[in-house]
């Protein structure tokens, strides 16, 4: 581990090596949450809030581009090697209250002005990937692109299983649960299971809690 790449809340961040100073300098960051933070940035204009209360382990946040925006609610918590990334200019991610996130899971916001928008008392497990963009271009013998990236939105309360993939242009209604090992390539009804690769709807009109089974 490279400390000169670590940064720490206590609530104001600690800079060890001058190079992430620099770094620092052309991101504007807002935190009120504990814990530690990775933050690899190339560009300018990017910008880090964090609300109260929100802890983490190791945060990585990396940005490579400009104009990019994280926004993290309270009452939240990651886990260690959760990742934040962002490869172009513009994006946003978006993520709600009381939002938790479990270990090597990560957040990827490729392509210009595109988002992920996360809601509250989402439950992720670990080794989970959220992603707006393929990550690399196809196009048609004409030379149209055929899979450009589009936005993610999941709704409030809603539980994501280890290992589940949440595909580009997915829409997750409130209350879901999306099965381990899941590969959501379309839109998930509110309070339905799906589980499958591709993802299938497995049950409606369903509700969970967060409590362990007894």
């Amino acid at each position: 581990m490279n400390k000169g790449n670590i940064i720490r809340h206590l609530p104001f961040f600690m800079v060890w090596a001058p190079k992430v100073q620099t770094w620092l300098s052309r991101t504007k960051k807002k935190s009120k949450g504990y814990g530690r933070i990775r933050l690899t940035a190339y560009g300018k204009g990017n910008s880090i809030e964090i609300g109260e209360n929100t802890g983490y382990q190791l945060l990585e946040i990396e940005f490579r581009g400009n104009n990019n925006k994280l926004i993290i609610g309270k009452d939240c918590y990651f886990e260690r090697g959760c990742r934040m990334v962002f490869t172009a200019n513009n994006g946003l991610i978006h993520i709600g209250n009381k939002t938790t996130m479990g270990l090597n899971s990560a957040v990827i916001c490729h392509e210009k002005g595109n988002s992920i928008k996360i809601g509250d008392d989402v439950m992720m497990s670990i080794n989970v990937i959220i992603r707006n963009s393929d990550g690399h271009p196809i196009y048609d013998q004409n030379g149209e692109r055929t899979n450009p990236g589009k936005d993610v939105v999941i709704g409030n309360h809603v539980w994501i299983a280890e290992g589940a993939r949440i595909q580009k242009g997915v829409t997750v209604g409130d209350g879901a649960v999306i099965g381990g090992g899941a590969s959501v390539i379309k839109d998930v009804n509110a309070h339905s299971i799906v589980a499958g690769a591709p993802a299938k709807e497995i049950r409606s009109d369903i509700r969970w809690e967060r409590k362990l089974t007894e």
